[in-house]
């Protein structure tokens, strides 16, 4: 548990995650990106991106998709969902996070202990692992902007299509690539180095 906090602090991600972002990233494209949220529509979409990441988001969430299940989503506002997603790496990014992360932990455990790396998972796992993580992201866009209209979604889509909104969200999904490579590498390392010490 030690170990999990001092690599997952909140500390040593910030370092990790702004020592990527900024070798990928120039002032200018930052600069575009950060004035387009200036505006009226960015700010809706900030205070409803943080209100379903709060503490009692995940019941209404799960009660909502509960709703889908009865009355799905018109086709139109799926589309502009998926295609949020898409532009986002919403999906992607969360996947590498959690499977990605944890496979390259548990090689570097495996490595350092002078045992086989483990198999990947079959393809067919991770393809229906990665259609349920899908299938959740999609959910959660769906209730976060629930009170837009399509028209303020599809606004919120076209600022993602953007150049300086491509070249930042690229920058930070391989900020976020190299940083979970690095903590799920160290983190492997501390664990590995503390199974090998007399109980």
């Amino acid at each position: 548990m030690a170990a999990v906090e001092r690599v997952y602090s909140a500390k040593a991600t910030c370092r990790r995650l702004r020592a990527s972002f900024t070798r990928a990233i120039d002032d200018r494209t930052l600069r575009a990106w950060l004035r387009w949220h200036d505006g009226e529509l960015p700010a809706r979409v900030t205070r409803l991106e943080a209100q379903a990441a709060g503490p009692d988001a995940q019941v209404a969430i799960a009660a909502y998709s509960a709703e889908l299940a009865v009355k799905p989503a018109p086709a139109a506002r799926r589309r502009l969902v998926e295609d949020l997603d898409a532009l986002t790496q919403t999906t992607e990014r969360t996947f590498q996070s959690v499977i990605v992360g944890a496979d390259l932990m548990i090689r570097e455990i495996a490595t350092a202990q002078g045992r086989p790396t483990p198999e990947p998972p079959p393809p067919e796992r991770v393809r229906s692992m990665r259609g349920t993580l899908r299938a959740q992201v999609l959910t959660g866009f769906l209730f976060t902007y629930r009170s837009l209209t399509d028209e303020e979604l599809a606004r919120y889509v076209a600022f993602y299509r953007s150049g300086p909104c491509k070249q930042t969200t690229a920058a930070f999904g391989a900020a976020m690539t190299s940083m979970i490579e690095e903590s799920s590498r160290a983190l492997g390392k501390e664990l590995a180095a503390s199974l090998k010490k007399p109980r």
